[in-house]
Protein backbone atom coordinates (compact mmCIF):
# COMPACT_ATOMS: atom_id res chain seq x y z
CA UNK A 1 0.00 0.00 0.00
CA UNK A 2 3.16 2.48 0.27
CA UNK A 3 3.07 4.68 -2.01
CA UNK A 4 -0.16 5.04 -2.91
CA UNK A 5 -3.76 6.51 -1.79
CA UNK A 6 -4.29 3.58 0.45
CA UNK A 7 -2.07 5.16 3.00
CA UNK A 8 -4.38 7.47 3.52
CA UNK A 9 -6.29 6.18 6.47
CA UNK A 10 -2.47 6.70 8.40
CA UNK A 11 -1.68 9.55 6.63
CA UNK A 12 -2.42 12.06 10.00
CA UNK A 13 -0.60 9.94 12.21
CA UNK A 14 2.23 9.50 10.36
CA UNK A 15 2.86 13.69 9.79
CA UNK A 16 2.31 13.48 13.27
CA UNK A 17 5.52 11.17 13.93
CA UNK A 18 7.09 12.76 11.39
CA UNK A 19 6.86 16.16 12.72
CA UNK A 20 9.28 16.37 15.59
CA UNK A 21 11.69 14.99 12.94
CA UNK A 22 14.26 18.27 12.24
CA UNK A 23 16.11 17.30 8.68
CA UNK A 24 18.54 19.82 6.97
CA UNK A 25 18.91 20.29 3.88
CA UNK A 26 21.60 17.61 1.90
CA UNK A 27 24.88 18.87 1.79
CA UNK A 28 25.23 16.59 -1.45
CA UNK A 29 22.68 16.86 -4.68
CA UNK A 30 19.70 14.32 -3.71
CA UNK A 31 16.95 13.78 -6.62
CA UNK A 32 13.54 13.66 -4.80
CA UNK A 33 11.63 10.58 -6.06
CA UNK A 34 8.76 12.43 -5.01
CA UNK A 35 8.89 15.00 -6.86
CA UNK A 36 11.68 14.01 -9.31
CA UNK A 37 13.67 16.62 -9.22
CA UNK A 38 16.73 17.72 -6.96
CA UNK A 39 15.47 18.38 -3.01
CA UNK A 40 16.14 21.80 -2.25
CA UNK A 41 15.56 22.23 1.09
CA UNK A 42 15.32 20.26 4.58
CA UNK A 43 12.35 17.44 4.18
CA UNK A 44 9.46 18.36 6.74
CA UNK A 45 6.67 16.06 7.90
CA UNK A 46 4.67 16.87 4.95
CA UNK A 47 7.02 15.89 2.62
CA UNK A 48 6.78 12.17 4.22
CA UNK A 49 3.42 12.33 3.90
CA UNK A 50 3.18 13.17 0.27
CA UNK A 51 6.36 10.41 0.02
CA UNK A 52 3.76 7.73 1.39
CA UNK A 53 0.90 9.12 -0.45
CA UNK A 54 2.11 9.76 -4.11
CA UNK A 55 3.59 7.51 -6.98
CA UNK A 56 7.26 6.98 -6.87
CA UNK A 57 8.93 8.98 -9.70
CA UNK A 58 12.14 7.50 -10.25
CA UNK A 59 12.31 7.44 -13.73
CA UNK A 60 12.07 11.60 -13.24
CA UNK A 61 14.64 11.63 -11.00
CA UNK A 62 16.92 9.71 -13.74
CA UNK A 63 15.86 11.53 -15.96
CA UNK A 64 17.27 14.66 -13.93
CA UNK A 65 20.02 12.93 -12.78
CA UNK A 66 21.37 12.43 -16.72
CA UNK A 67 22.06 15.78 -16.65
CA UNK A 68 25.35 15.66 -15.12
CA UNK A 69 25.45 13.37 -12.11
CA UNK A 70 28.24 10.84 -12.84
CA UNK A 71 27.79 8.59 -9.36
CA UNK A 72 24.57 7.34 -7.76
CA UNK A 73 23.59 6.00 -4.32
CA UNK A 74 19.99 4.60 -4.39
CA UNK A 75 19.04 4.77 -0.66
CA UNK A 76 15.79 3.02 0.60
CA UNK A 77 14.89 0.77 3.61
CA UNK A 78 17.12 -1.97 2.81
Amino acid sequence: AFHSPLMRPVAAELEAAARPLRARPPRIDFLSTVTGAPLTGAPDSGYWVEHALGSVRFLDAVRAAASGATDFIEIGPG
